[in-house]
């Protein structure tokens, strides 16, 4: 078996409503951080702990001092920089009015590297994609004078294990209350890849169409690890877009390892990778996205109603008439597989199912 160890790394993060901050991983108001040799203290797990909100007699602007959150953040970021983990791995849920998590993020040096949100929706994002830009979201709080707020700091590493933010001017849905579930820096996990898969040996090529630049990229380098088997190829495609797009596949509840997992099993899904983006492409009138095969927005019959001749030709190299009329009566429409790329060049899905 091909093997590859994969540091995997676990980020929990939280944000909702009006005090939602930086999303893309950047950290307002962030100071350098000094490496410093990791302490061994630093490498055991993080559990979080729970503390009470403030109750509503007790959230008054007024009475709410911020230098000392001020100073217990910038302890704990300077515990941050001395344990210096690098890689690492959390996850986090939040108590509020929006979707809850859990998060599960794997992070490197400051790049997210995987998302597993569960059952968010593929828009979804995490509210704060590592832990420098949780302490940057916390000063941003602090320093516009958005109080209370309250936040326990882990004793060895300075990870917030719960953050808690009630504003009283906002409305209910205004506050929240982040709590870290898991925190590890370092892990190993091995991933066991398929020796061989379907596409060995196979002599196909990819099809020319007219697209622009990053997404023909992005379309041609999905082509040439599929055809040679590349799964960590895949698997750093699949995550161009975190962490405002956590890649999927299947039915919408999976990720990249979907790809080994099925070529070990003997499916060939590597194939219908290819197939389905040698399909003709349909590109939204924005020209955001592009989706494979054309028919997901056009079969409107199993006879290629709504599509062009050529491109229904096409679709019955995968699909028979049956298996399309079966599609049309289950959701009045192809809900085959399907693959998208957006216009800067983001692999999204490769999915099937209503």
């Amino acid at each position: 078996m091909r093997r590859a160890v994969l540091l995997v790394a676990l980020l929990l993060l939280g944000a909702c409503g009006s005090s939602q901050g930086d999303t893309s991983g950047s950290t307002s108001g962030s100071t350098t951080e000094p490496t410093v040799p990791t302490d061994p203290a630093s490498s055991s797990p993080t559990t979080a702990t729970t503390i009470t909100p403030p109750t509503t007699a007790a959230t008054t602007t007024t009475a709410f001092d911020p230098t000392l959150e001020l100073l217990s953040l910038t302890q704990a970021r300077q515990r941050w920089a001395d344990a210096n983990p690098g890689l690492y791995e959390w996850t986090y849920f939040m108590v509020c009015e929006c979707f809850q998590g859990p998060w599960k993020m794997l992070i490197d040096n400051g790049q997210v590297l995987s998302v597993d949100s569960g059952n968010a929706p593929q828009t979804e994002a995490p509210p704060f994609a590592t832990v420098e830009s949780l302490f940057g979201e916390i000063e941003r709080i602090l320093e516009e004078g958005r109080f209370p707020v309250r936040v326990n700091y882990d004793e060895v590493n300075g990870v917030p294990s719960v953050y808690v933010f009630n504003e009283p001017d906002l409305p209910v849905d205004g506050g929240f209350i982040f709590e870290l579930e898991h925190f590890e820096p370092n892990p190993v996990v091995e991933i066991e890849y398929p020796e061989k898969c379907s596409t060995d040996g196979w002599d196909v090529a990819l099809s020319e169409q007219d697209l622009p630049g990053p997404v023909a990229e992005t379309r041609q380098a999905i082509f040439d690890a599929a055809m040679s088997c590349d799964f960590e190829a895949l698997q750093v495609l699949s995550m161009a877009g975190l962490p405002d797009w956590s890649f999927q596949t299947s039915f919408g509840g999976s990720g990249v390892e979907l790809f080994w997992e099925e070529e070990g099993r003997g499916e060939p899904i590597l194939q219908e990778v290819v197939n389905h983006f040698n399909q003709p492409v349909w590109v939204s009138e924005d020209g955001e996205f592009h989706v494979w095969p054309s028919a997901f927005q056009t079969l409107e019959a199993a006879d290629g109603t709504g599509m062009d001749p050529d491109a229904y030709t096409q679709l019955l190299e995968l699909y028979t008439v049956d298996e399309l009329q079966d599609m049309i009566d289950f959701a009045q429409g192809y809900v085959g597989w399907r693959t998208t790329i957006t216009a800067d060049g983001v692999w999204t899905v490769f999915i099937a199912g209503d």
